[in-house]
């Protein structure tokens, strides 16, 4: 899996220590399914790298909300995205966080907070993966300058959160196959701003 041409030798050997490091700690604290270690190439690190393909350039700043085990920021910070910074509330998921940073040649950051409590801030690109809601997400956001869009990883429930979504904020999207998943979704989401009574 790791064979595919996206991924250079030197990135494929970064994102192998990456896996190992996930399987050791994975032992000690739930940071994916036992399930999924398995196929952890195809459910976790491909799932991550395909939102590549909605990536222009890869110098910018992307927002990681409820990072977690690092999917997909690590992966992506690895692939090149130069600066990442990961939001995770668990103490000992960001404390795997930051061990997993190290094997990235790029920069990233780790904020150890909840998504709600995060500061005003600047980002090329915000994403999210198996974290909350669309309405949440840009609830989360409302005080982030997001300066291209986000990408958001999402199930078979994301026409629901739409619609909910929807509801609250005007926004721009494409709906994207996820390559991993039939029921998986890739929402490319631009021009969030909220309704006008909501202002």
């Amino acid at each position: 899996m790791l064979d595919a041409e996206v991924v250079s030798r030197e990135n494929k050997d970064k994102l192998r220590q990456y896996i190992d490091l996930l399987i050791k700690w994975n032992k000690a604290i739930n940071l994916v399914s036992s399930n999924s270690i398995k196929d952890i190439e195809r459910r976790h690190i491909l799932d991550s790298i395909q939102l590549l393909n909605y990536i222009e350039k890869k110098d910018i700043s992307v927002l990681d909300l409820g990072s977690g085990a690092g999917l997909p920021g690590v992966v992506l910070s690895i692939c090149g995205i130069k600066k990442m910074v990961l939001v995770e509330s668990d103490e000992r998921k960001a404390a795997f966080l930051l061990q997993a940073s190290k094997i990235s040649p790029e920069l990233i950051e780790i904020k150890n907070s909840r998504a709600e409590t995060l500061p005003a801030g600047s980002y090329d690109v915000v994403i999210s993966r198996a974290f909350a809601d669309l309405g949440s997400i840009f609830n989360y956001c409302r005080s982030i300058e997001v300066k291209e869009k986000f990408l958001l990883l999402k199930g078979k429930t994301y026409e629901d959160e739409i619609i909910q979504a929807r509801k609250h904020w005007l926004f721009k999207i494409k709906i994207h196959d996820s390559i991993t998943s039939i029921e998986g979704k890739i929402l490319e989401i631009t021009n969030l701003k909220p309704h006008t009574h909501e202002c």
